[in-house]
């Protein structure tokens, strides 16, 4: 003979939907997991956006460096046509 088992409130208790573990609900434990992987996904995207910025960094000095020799190139170039003898033609008379 089988007995019910009954709440204190006179109605059967309602079955357990997926796995307990402990104090721990299934819902409870994906949820953590799910923070987990949010967290490592943030430090992930933390540590690349950090390298981002490092690259960006050094683009930027190349581009100073870039701008600065391309004023020395046109400083030269012009200091190159002053100095620069004008040719002249000399014509030979037999």
């Amino acid at each position: 003979m089988k007995t019910q088992i009954q709440s204190s409130t006179g109605q059967r208790p309602r079955p357990r939907v997926g796995r307990s573990y402990g104090a721990f609900s299934s819902a409870t434990i994906l949820i953590s997991l799910a923070l987990a992987c949010s967290a490592v996904s943030w430090e992930a995207f933390v540590k690349e956006r950090e390298k981002v910025r490092k690259l960006e960094a050094g683009i930027a000095g190349l581009q100073a460096t870039a701008k600065e020799q391309a004023a020395q190139l046109e400083k030269v170039g012009a200091q190159a046509q002053i100095t620069k003898p004008k040719q002249s033609l000399a014509l030979t008379i037999p």
